[in-house]
Order: C-alpha cells, then sequence, then structure tokens
C-alpha cells in the first residue's frame, strides 16, 4: 500500500507496494503491509537468501547498501544508510525479546579454518586531512528519546548478557569474577558532553 507521491518515476502514480515514487522524503523503494493478527504468525517482508561457493581472497555480501551525498554547501541533519525500526501497536506486546536489528553468526560443527569473527563489525574510514571536526563522534552512538528525569521509561542497561554468567576462573570467558587490581588502560567515552574512562587491566583473571 503505497502513499500518493507528487511526482512518480514511472509516469504514474502507484497503486501497489514495489513502486517508485518521489516526494518531499525521498523513497526509493517503499514496501507496506498491514496484517490482522490472524495473519502475523509468521511474516518476512523482505528475504535474501544465496547460496553460493565463497572462494580464496574473495567477498559475498547479502545486501550492500551505499549512499553517495552530493557535492553541495547545504548541509543535512541525518544521513544513513539502512534505517529500521519496530513500531509497537498501542495495546501490543511482545512475550519474547524485541529487537530492532538482530544478527546471528552461525557455525556448524564441521566447519574448519575460521579466521577472526565478529556478529558486529564497525569500519570506519576517514580520509579527510583535518581530522574528524566532530569531537563526539564514535563508533556506536546511544540516543535516547524517552521521557528525560523518569528513570523507568529510560533503557536501563549498556549491555544485558542474557545466556551468560560470570565464570570464577576464565581467561577466553567473556565476562568472569577478579580480584581487585591496578588498572593499566582506559577505554573512553563520552556522555552529555562529559568524558569518561572505562578502567582496564592486562591482568588475566586468576
Amino acid at each position: 500500500m503505497a502513499t500518493q507521491p507528487e511526482v512518480s518515476l514511472t509516469g504514474r502514480a502507484p497503486t501497489s507496494p514495489g513502486d517508485f515514487y518521489v516526494k518531499k522524503q525521498i523513497v526509493a523503494h517503499h514496501i507496506e503491509h498491514a496484517l490482522t493478527d490472524s495473519l502475523a504468525k509468521a511474516l518476512t517482508t523482505l528475504e535474501v537468501v544465496t547460496g553460493c561457493t565463497l572462494i580464496k581472497g574473495g567477498m559475498v555480501q547479502g545486501i550492500n547498501s551505499t549512499i553517495t551525498l552530493s557535492d553541495t554547501s547545504d548541509q543535512g541533519t541525518t544521513a544513513c544508510s539502512i534505517y529500521a525500526k519496530v513500531k509497537m501497536g498501542v495495546l501490543n506486546s511482545v512475550a519474547g525479546r524485541t529487537s530492532v536489528i538482530e544478527g546471528r553468526l552461525e557455525i556448524p560443527a564441521t566447519a574448519v579454518n575460521q579466521d577472526t569473527m565478529a556478529v558486529l563489525c564497525l569500519d570506519f574510514s576517514n580520509g579527510c586531512t583535518t581530522g574528524i571536526n566532530n569531537y563526539l563522534s564514535s563508533y556506536i552512538q546511544l540516543r535516547e528519546r524517552s521521557a528525560l528525569g523518569g528513570g523507568s521509561q529510560q533503557m536501563n542497561n549498556l549491555f544485558n548478557f542474557s545466556d551468560i554468567t560470570p565464570a570464577a576462573v576464565g581467561i577466553h570467558d567473556i565476562f568472569s569474577t577478579s580480584a581487585d587490581c591496578v588498572a593499566t588502560h582506559k577505554l573512553k567515552f563520552v556522555a552529555s558532553g562529559t568524558y569518561y574512562w572505562i578502567l582496564c587491566t592486562t591482568t588475566a583473571p586468576a
């Protein structure tokens, strides 16, 4: 169900999902589904399934989205390559987990020669010779849009290790108990314009 356009790239008014159109907020491809609860037991709006043989030194991408901003003196306010949102209904609830983005790296028991692995990889490349002008730049930005001051309405935790408990001694565990030790390194982050450092150590858990 496409929204009526101001200008149509097809030369006609779009009447079905997948039609292309242009308006003040440019939408290249609009897909919208309105289903009742009885129909929405399992719904995939967009599914990409690709099987291939990855040769040595090759690369495969399920979805590649690239936006190239034109050279102009007009500065916009927001640019992102992929935007996703989960919008709950007034009376809807989810019994399990709710997330905007969910990813899984699945390795079979017979897999061999696994190199560096990551469920999420963030790649930053700055070719500007004058550096970064905005010193609030970061690999990850957290934005709280809930009512401020309420506390209970805001996101409560930075991390949730739902299936991980502290290991008594575990140099290979992501979360383990440890005696107090001297910090040797610091991880920097900024909150509301104030810089903070998370203390780290090179001393292994013992």
